[in-house]
């Protein structure tokens, strides 16, 4: 996990408009940066978190040949969310998730002060605490893995394909234009 590549392929009609175009890898180009732009507005879009901006920003075009692109994302999570799956740790047993107690969302575990937070274990699951004074404060619960639904943000085939078209259409009307004059 870690690099996502998405492929822009056009279907039969589209690639019969492609073949009559004067230019055909100029309407690929722009095509495929439309199709990036809208990756990238749609995982903006998803809400208040830094984490989606920060994926959209690593949206990049990686190729482009005669009559098919790609797009590119180095995310670490950028598979998991637009096909789901599941997190497993790498280093230690559990994965650590902030509780809504928590006020200190953005800290690890291991950047709290040693012997500041206690552990308890419930079953599968451990809790991470903190004491302060008489008032104990559920920080983090560990678990061994979590399963992520699909919240997908890459524009689906179909997009794509109605994305081309549209884009087509403009590069024809464009084209036409000039031969025009």
């Amino acid at each position: 996990m870690g690099f996502a590549a998405y492929q822009i392929n056009p279907d039969a009609n589209l690639a019969k408009i492609v073949g009559t175009l004067k230019h055909p890898d100029v309407f690929l180009k722009i095509w495929t940066a439309t199709v990036a732009k809208k990756a990238r507005s749609t995982a903006r879009r998803k809400g208040g978190h830094r984490w989606w901006s920060d994926l959209s920003a690593k949206t990049r075009i990686k190729k482009i040949s005669f009559l098919s692109s790609e797009i590119s994302n180095d995310h670490v999570g950028a598979n998991l969310k637009q096909y789901g799956g599941t997190v497993r740790p790498k280093r230690g047993k559990f994965l650590a998730i902030p509780s809504r107690h928590n006020p200190n969302k953005q800290l690890w575990p291991s950047e709290y002060g040693k012997g500041e937070l206690f552990f308890i274990r419930r079953g599968r699951r451990g809790f991470l605490l903190k004491k302060d004074g008489k008032r104990i404060t559920l920080m983090f619960i560990l678990v061994t893995k979590t399963v992520h639904k699909p919240d997908p943000w890459f524009p689906s085939d179909r997009e794509c394909r109605a994305i081309g078209t549209k884009t087509a259409n403009k590069y024809l009307k464009t084209e036409a234009r000039k031969f025009a004059n």
